[in-house]
């Protein structure tokens, strides 16, 4: 049955005839909801990093002729001079013109190298072994009284398709050096220090004074394979090409291996007096490639720079240069000549 609310008054308020209370049932509490757990991740194992490990190369040692020809290229280092080298070059029509651009521009660097004075004109000849009749006809020209109608094949230079050499004729009042290049040649580390060694002599002519035109031949020619081996060197691993050069020795000195101290000086010996037992059977430049190597082996190697030039520039003898620039004198240089040679040949 409905109830049914009445406003009624009580004493001055009016309320509500609420008729029986009726008994408010108890609010069924909403049940607060239980969170979820999160669950609980595992950690993750860090993995421990791989240490990878690049290999380092094995530095293969230096070898003594390594050392030493390090030590001469430095000891011209710092008497390079920026004057461009005042060369003339002259092509036959059948060499390869690319490749003389290459060789004209190592015998640029040598000389700069070298610390060359530029006095005079220098012409580089350039050709090959089908070059004869150009060849007559173009050093006639050039040399004039000093030219040689025989040298064509009749020199220690071998007229082939693998020829490489060079000569310079002398006697005249410039300086002109022919160079042979077979058809047949290829670039490669021997030939890099023939240009070096071509290069030398150009730097020994300049220096070179008409009281000595032709200084003793043994340092002419070992000065210049010293400096073209060493110089090759930064190129090219030019230490197989030396040893085998080395190795004609047994040629000339069958018994080089067993030589003692007193055996080397006195071939030596013989090398400064006889100018064929020099040239004719390349003594001079071998044996004299080994005692210039001596110098810059035992002593500074700017002073043998010096004392070379000073050799070839002034009249003092070898034995008042060795003295006045070196301060050692010839019977010292003998005996370190000959330990250097055993040591360098017996290795």
């Amino acid at each position: 049955m409905n109830k049914t609310y009445t406003c009624v008054k009580s004493g001055k308020k009016l309320v509500w005839d609420k008729g029986v209370v009726v008994v408010k049932p108890t609010p069924t509490p909403t049940p607060t909801p239980t969170p979820t757990p999160t669950p609980t991740s595992k950690p993750t194992a860090t993995p421990t990093p791989v240490t990878v490990t690049t290999p380092v190369p094995t530095v293969k040692p230096l070898s003594q002729i390594e050392k030493l020809q390090i030590k001469i290229i430095n000891s011209f280092e710092i008497q390079k001079n920026n004057n461009e080298a005042n060369l003339v070059v002259i092509e036959s029509p059948s060499i390869d013109k690319n490749r003389v651009s290459k060789i004209v521009k190592s015998y640029k660097l040598a000389l700069n190298a070298f610390g060359s004075p530029v006095k005079e004109k220098m012409t580089l000849v350039f050709m090959n072994e089908t070059d004869k009749d150009w060849w007559l006809k173009t050093s006639r020209e050039l040399d004039g009284p000093a030219h040689n109608d025989n040298w064509w094949n009749n020199s220690s230079c071998r007229i082939t398709d693998t020829a490489l050499c060079a000569y310079s004729p002398g006697g005249m009042d410039h300086i002109t050096l022919y160079t042979m290049i077979g058809s047949k040649t290829n670039p490669n580390g021997l030939e890099e220090s023939l240009w070096y060694h071509e290069a030398a002599h150009l730097y020994q002519f300049q220096l070179t004074i008409e009281e000595k035109s032709y200084p003793n031949c043994w340092i002419i020619e070992g000065q210049a394979n010293a400096l073209g081996f060493a110089f090759a060197s930064k190129s090219f691993d030019i230490s197989k090409e030396r040893s085998m050069f080395l190795a004609n020795l047994a040629r000339i000195f069958p018994n080089y291996k067993q030589y003692s101290k007193e055996d080397w000086i006195n071939n030596f010996i013989k090398l400064t007096s006889d100018f064929s037992y020099c040239m004719d059977l390349s003594a001079g430049y071998s044996v004299g490639m080994l005692a210039v190597e001596s110098l810059y082996y035992y002593n500074d190697g700017e002073k043998v720079n010096s004392f070379i030039a000073n050799y070839y520039s002034t009249p003092e003898t070898f034995e008042s240069s060795l003295k006045s620039i070196l301060g050692i004198d010839i019977n010292r240089f003998y005996s370190n000549f000959a330990e250097y040679s055993m040591i360098t040949l017996n290795s």
